[in-house]
């Protein structure tokens, strides 16, 4: 991805940046919730795959070094796509596959939005896989089960019939990443992370002090 940050700059215009703060702070607040409502607060993910490290003690470090990566990349993706589409980012569902194909059409080069697609997709099937593990692990843990795998293939089958059953169309699955989804996600994967991770915190404490 980063040769195709770099193309990127042949096609960048400073001049869409501009205005600058035009109107404040308060639109970027309000641009910010969508991504650190819905998306940001994933890195919670984490937290279920600290225990099996080789080395926990540098989970702290090595977790904050992946945020900072991560955050890097992601404004100089957003940055450079703003620098290339200007007003039009926010009126594109995927603007930065939009920039690739300006790129090849632009260039030498043709087809590199095959490269970013190549990229999302491994990165999607990574994801589901953590997250597949990550609640076969947990119903495992609730109901007692000695071994999570035997949830996996009935999990699997289910996620697949959700994911045609729950959302009919393109624009359906839009509406709830839009307007439900980021209030849903920051209760569910920061709210009551951090809520039980205080009452962990505490009761931590408070049992060394009892005895």
């Amino acid at each position: 991805m980063i040769p195709l940050l770099i193309l990127t700059i042949g096609a960048a215009d400073h001049e869409q940046l501009k205005p600058v703060l035009a109107d404040g702070f308060l639109p970027v607040l309000q641009g910010a919730i969508l991504p650190a409502g819905a998306f940001m607060n994933q890195l919670f993910i984490l937290g279920w795959l600290l225990p099996y490290l080789n080395q926990p003690k540098k989970a702290l470090k090595v977790s904050l070094y992946a945020l900072l990566c991560i955050f890097i990349f992601v404004f100089f993706v957003v940055l450079t796509t703003i620098l290339v589409l200007g007003s039009l980012t926010g009126q594109l569902n995927y603007s930065y596959l939009s920039v690739m194909q300006y790129i090849g059409i632009e260039g030498s080069f043709e087809r590199l939005e095959a490269i970013a697609v190549m990229v999302w997709v491994i990165g999607s099937f990574v994801k589901v896989s953590v997250s597949l593990f990550i609640i076969s692990l947990s119903i495992s843990e609730i109901f007692g089960i000695r071994n999570y795998r035997d949830l996996v293939a009935p999990i699997t089958l289910l996620c697949l019939i959700g994911s045609v059953w729950v959302f009919k169309n393109g624009a359906e699955l839009q509406t709830y990443l839009t307007l439900i989804y980021p209030s849903g996600g920051f209760v569910t994967q920061s709210l009551i992370p951090l809520f039980l991770l205080l009452i962990d915190t505490i009761k931590r404490k408070a049992v060394p002090s009892a005895h």
